[in-house]
């Protein structure tokens, strides 16, 4: 008898008993074909590539096929905080009190490293800002991140003296974590005395807190859009940043099926357990007590997620943010489906031996989305990282910059804005002087148009567009002759009145140091007589760190003041330029369904400062204790470690149970550390809104068939062939540098006992960099270290951040580095033991 055959069900006559039967066209050959045509046909013509949309945060996007996520697309977006940084609160409280009192906390902040606590006074009070300009014909948005303690009203935003009344948020009555509430304000008649409150109401001594404050125009399509969102949705979109930021340092991210990472990579991994395998863990248990391991993954709300897991260990699945339990510890049977709650973004999965002595296993782990559980397989991330993408754009986002994938699929961008600063670096020269402020001006020749451009003061507010002659802090970058003119207080730069400033005095203001007639704690315009002091923008004014009149003033101008003290200027192009971005990695798509990631605030091979602690005879990365190993920026995880070019993670255990700021990796076993190999890492920063903002979306396309897709491999082994080749080219024409081991003066000496000697060396950029451990000197303001030869000299004189020893704690200090090539102490430099860490700079 005929039968069919076993993949595409295609019919077949049997010779044996079929050889009488009459042919039957429709059944041996058209019903056949038209299966063969449906089934493969379609997988190998040319056909159209489908589209993928990837929208910030964790979301779940579908693809029909494995595939390249190709034909990347992004838009840039700038938002512009009209209170520029005051409403972090991390610079202390720069806000009126009206029957409240306020202060700053550390504990527990929505952003940065303070919140604001707030307590009545009376029967109702706020915190204020007021002298805000709102246009008529403009839209704005006011938020705030708060939570209620113990007002019998809740906290919330007022916008006041909009159109003539006062536009309120919500009352915010959550006690248990913060909320972010916004008031929206839509401008029919221009005020410039626009107030911002934070209000709450009940009795004297109760009180809420508040953080991540900020103000921005939006367009009218943006405002009307709001009716349509979720108070989450409008956060996301308008999230806290200080002054101005763009969409930068941008990832995306698929871990693969398996959302379960291997136990290496866990939060936490108990001291009784053992990672035998990289998915498996053994826990050998000699009490009664829980010994117990867990991981935290990103989930999406309302969501099916299914877990399996193999061995006798008990289990857990609960959200700890949101306090919920979806499964209890026990060793019942996997696999578990739960669904994830509305509220919930994170859950925890737990392994543990109960409370119960003896062996315990847990093994191949894995996590999916969906009601049915998959294969285990190991996880098989993917990623993009573009940490320096800075895309802008004008207020309506009707002229933006763009990211596009070349013919060769690499990122470019166009670009219709560039963004300056505005330091002492450029020929400032006074110009006129008029009643409590001053204009000053620098030829800078911009090849820009007039349509857009936003100036940010030191303080991270907007400049006012408009003739520097009208008011203070207004800017003009109109004229024909290339000048830009930006007024200034007296009160920001210490010039007194009737005073004409020279031009090194107005680069010294530039680089964030104000000028003071005396060197007190109460600060005097400087008029022309006596001595001149300086000192940091917003600091508080201490004899020893400032600078004064007997010091040459090239310490002032060649100098930028400690803290974020400089201006910026964003402005729009004439004509847009094309450029080559940098990015690492290559997103991949898994048939079926995805968790993607989308976000800011990676930092990308970020070299690490290795700290040896001989007493517990480990090795450290960013650990709080130890300074030297300390990260550029706060760090929420680490995503890998490389020793030279190779992934070294699961040589290091990473522990993120220390807080913020704190997440450590340290190596216990010294014996895989390697004192020649350069190590580096690639993390997320904790505190993004340094950093930027993500993009709304990312589009893309996969591949729809079998023919796309053999293409597209084709396609991408001649493009890594082509980059193998050239690499190949350069390091074969490449010598790499030598370093070189500078004569060490004044006493200072190499540190020793394994610890790297200081040497200098040209990199790959051309850059000198001056790496290794000394010790021993003196350290006096002035004492010279070492000098550098010609060719390895700054072009200007340099100050950088080190980190020293003083026998207790580690502390920062400054070292200076001359256009002569002298490095010497500038001030907080310890003899006990001294590093030079990311020193390096484009030499002469």
């Amino acid at each position: 008898m005929s039968s069919t055959t076993p993949n595409l069900g295609l019919h077949k006559y049997n010779p044996a008993t079929d050889g009488n039967l009459t042919f039957n066209i429709d059944t041996a050959l058209n019903t056949p074909f038209d299966i063969i045509d449906e089934k493969i046909g379609s997988e190998i013509v040319a056909a159209a590539a489908k589209p993928i949309t990837i929208p910030q945060g964790v979301s779940i996007v579908h693809s029909d096929r494995k595939s390249r996520f190709k034909d990347m697309k992004i838009t840039g977006r700038t938002l512009v905080n009209l209170l520029g940084r005051d409403g972090n609160f991390e610079n202390g409280m720069n806000w009126s009190k009206w029957k409240v009192d306020a202060v700053t906390s550390a504990i527990n902040p929505v952003t940065g490293i303070n919140r604001c606590n707030v307590t009545l006074l009376d029967t109702a009070g706020n915190i204020n800002k007021y002298g805000l300009t709102f246009s008529a014909g403009k839209y704005y948005i006011a938020l705030a991140a708060m939570k209620n303690y113990t007002t019998a009203t809740g906290p919330r935003i007022a916008l006041a003296y909009v159109n003539g009344t006062v536009v309120n948020s919500p009352h915010v009555t959550e006690t248990q974590y913060f909320q972010t509430v916004y008031a929206k304000a839509a401008i029919t008649e221009t005020s410039t005395n626009v107030g911002i409150e934070l209000q709450m109401g009940g009795a004297s001594g109760q009180s809420a807190f508040v953080d991540s404050v900020r103000i921005y125009e939006i367009t009218q399509a943006e405002y009307n859009a709001l009716n349509t969102m979720t108070a989450e949705q409008v956060a996301a979109k308008y999230p806290y940043i200080d002054d101005m930021k763009h969409v930068n340092a941008v990832y995306v991210q698929n871990p693969g099926r398996n959302l379960v990472p291997p136990f290496s990579e866990w939060t936490s991994v108990h001291s009784n357990a053992n990672i035998t395998d990289p998915y498996k863990l053994v826990i050998t248990s000699p009490d009664v007590v829980w010994h117990t391991s867990f991981v935290q993954i990103q989930v999406v709300p309302n969501t099916t997620y299914t877990l399996s897991i193999s061995g006798n260990a008990v289990y857990a699945v609960g959200d700890e943010v949101s306090n919920i339990t979806y499964k209890n510890f026990d060793a019942s049977p996997t696999p578990f489906s739960f669904v994830t709650k509305g509220t919930s973004k994170i859950v925890q999965i737990s392994v543990s031996n109960g409370a119960v002595v003896g062996t315990f296993t847990a093994s191949n782990p894995l996590l999916n989305v969906g009601p049915t559980s998959l294969p285990f397989e190991p996880q098989q991330p993917s990623y993009m990282y573009l940490p320096d993408s800075n895309l802008r754009s004008n207020v309506d986002g009707s002229v933006t910059d763009k990211i596009y994938m070349d013919g060769y699929g690499k990122p470019r961008a166009i670009r219709r804005f560039r963004e300056m600063v505005l330091d002492g670096s450029l020929s400032w020269v006074f110009d006129v002087d008029f009643t409590g402020y001053k204009t000053v001006k620098a030829n800078i020749q911009l090849d820009h148009s007039p349509l857009h451009r936003v100036a940010i003061k030191y303080d991270g507010k907007v400049l006012k567009n408009s003739s520097a002659g009208d008011a203070a802090d207004c800017i003009d970058t109109t004229t024909t002759n290339g000048n830009i003119y930006i007024s200034i207080a007296d009160a920001d730069s210490g010039w007194g009145q009737d005073y004409s400033p020279t031009s090194d005095e107005i680069k010294a203001y530039f680089n964030g140091w104000r000028i003071s007639s005396n060197n007190t704690a109460s600060p005097a315009p400087y008029t022309g007589a006596g001595n001149k002091f300086w000192y940091g923008l917003g600091a508080i004014p201490e004899g020893p760190t400032w600078y004064t009149s007997s010091n040459d003033i090239n310490g002032v101008v060649n100098n930028q003041a400690n803290g974020p003290s400089r201006y910026k200027l964003m402005y729009q192009l004439l004509q847009s330029v094309d450029e080559p971005i940098s990015y690492e990695g290559e997103l991949m798509l898994h048939n079926g369904v995805n968790q993607i990631e989308m976000g800011t605030g990676v930092v990308v091979r970020e070299k690490a400062n290795v700290y040896y602690n001989g007493i517990q005879k480990a090795y450290y990365i960013n650990n709080k204790d130890m300074g030297a190993s300390a990260l550029r920026n706060r760090t929420d995880h680490v995503l890998t470690i490389f020793k030279d070019t190779l992934v070294d993670t699961a040589s290091w255990e990473l522990n993120r149970n220390l807080g913020a700021n704190t997440l450590q990796a340290y190596m216990p076993r010294v014996e895989k550390f390697s004192s020649s190999s350069a190590y580096s890492v690639t993390y997320i920063a904790l505190d993004t809104y340094k950093f930027g903002i993500a993009p709304l979306t990312i589009t893309g396309v996969v591949t729809p068939n079998m023919k796309e897709a053999v293409d597209d491999a084709v396609h991408v082994i001649s493009e890594l062939r082509r980059d193998v080749s050239v690499l190949q080219t350069i390091n074969t024409q490449k010598q790499q540098p030598q370093q070189i081991a500078p004569a060490l003066l004044n006493e200072w000496t190499n540190k020793g006992n394994d610890y790297p000697p200081i040497g200098y060396a040209k990199n790959d950029n051309d850059e000198t960099e001056i790496f290794g451990d000394i010790a021993g000197g003196a350290t006096a303001q002035g004492t010279t270290i070492m000098y550098l030869p010609s060719k390895y000299r700054p072009k200007r004189t340099l100050l950088f951040d080190v980190s020293s020893y003083n026998g207790t704690t580690w502390t920062t200090g400054t070292l200076i580095i001359g256009t002569d090539g002298r490095v010497f102490v500038d001030r907080g430099i310890n003899s006990e033991h001294l590093l030079f860490r990311n020193i390096k700079f484009r030499a002469e």
